[in-house]
């Protein structure tokens, strides 16, 4: 006899159903899954044009370096994990000193908290 599983609410429209398996277990079916990812696709566009915003409103000149700290950043609402691509930077024997973090002409040094910003 299988194992009959709770029925829970979806995460998305609030409607109860019975799951399928148990990796089935918040969303009614594959419109509100979709739904689901759509608002985390557009939830992570709006983080990145915000940092976008910030770093152009720190008008910094093209070929220029600023350095700020994390905690400066994150003040004016900067979300550092919203970025175009990042690279690991590393030492010898494999130890990753920080991360160079890129947002559209802009390339961000994290190393320890000390930020460097590059407008290329």
């Amino acid at each position: 006899m299988p194992i009959q599983l709770p029925r829970i609410s979806c995460k998305i429209c609030k409607m109860l159903f019975e799951p399928t398996n148990s990796g089935h277990k918040m969303y009614c079916g594959d419109k509100c899954t979709n739904a689901a990812g759509n608002a985390r696709k557009k939830n992570k566009k709006q983080k990145f044009k915000k940092n976008i915003a910030i770093l152009n409103a720190m008008k910094i000149p093209m070929g220029q370096i600023k350095t700020t700290s994390q905690a400066e950043l994150e003040g004016l609402g900067f979300d550092i994990e919203f970025c175009s691509s990042a690279v690991p930077i590393w030492l010898e024997g494999n130890v990753q000193r920080g991360r160079k973090l890129y947002y559209n002409q802009y390339a961000l040094v994290n190393q320890q908290g000390k930020i460097t910003i590059n407008h290329y």
